[in-house]
């Protein structure tokens, strides 16, 4: 069993990516816990379908599915950079992920903005590393602090990486790095077109 975790909007391109392979099935959960509950549990043993989940629906269904399903699902979280406040609902999702399921894949096309984002990402994938068991530890680490001043207020921010190699070598095992140029034959041809719009 494949569950998808994605934005909603991602659920149309999900659906159309599935269908593309011969006997696989496309199965949205997007009809409330309790049907999306029964869903679940009645193609537990179907490893022929790729179920589809918003990430807050996801959160709430963890609470009520069989915890069999834990243990076989491979889990895709679909724009994983969005995962940044662990106290937030997305958040909470992700927690759960690295709670339970030990199959997970990452996907994002979205460069790092932040060292800290890679500490979110790397939670959820169990990097088993000292840097990575408390935020505080991972800063001291690869995270580089500038103190800013706005009117009377002073602040710190984070603004950049330091000790990147140590960083990549973390990430490498549980990572995979696709270029532009690489993709570049799966991506449609670009169209531009001009529209006029009313004064």
């Amino acid at each position: 069993i494949m569950l998808v975790v994605s934005p909603n909007i991602a659920f149309s391109a999900w659906e159309e990516e599935t269908l593309g392979f011969n006997g696989i099935e496309y199965l949205c959960l997007n009809k409330g816990t309790y049907i999306n509950t029964g869903l679940i549990n009645e193609n537990i043993n179907n490893d022929k379908i790729v179920m589809n989940v918003g990430y807050s629906a996801f959160w709430r269904l963890t609470k009520t599915i069989n915890r069999k399903f834990f243990n076989q699902a491979i889990i895709v979280v679909d724009e994983s950079q969005r995962v940044k406040n662990w106290s937030s609902k997305v958040g909470r999702f992700a927690k759960t992920v690295s709670l339970f399921f030990d199959r997970v894949y990452l996907l994002s096309g979205t460069p790092i903005a932040t060292p800290r984002d890679w500490f979110n990402q790397g939670k959820i994938l169990r990097i088993d590393n000292p840097e990575f068991k408390t935020l505080t530890s991972f800063d001291d680490k690869f995270t580089i602090f500038e103190t800013r001043h706005m009117g009377f207020k002073t602040f710190i921010e984070p603004v950049g990486f330091k000790n990147v190699e140590l960083l990549e070598q973390m990430l490498k095992p549980k990572q995979i790095r696709l270029t532009t140029k690489e993709v570049g034959l799966q991506l449609p041809e670009q169209i531009f077109q001009d529209i006029k719009l009313k004064p």
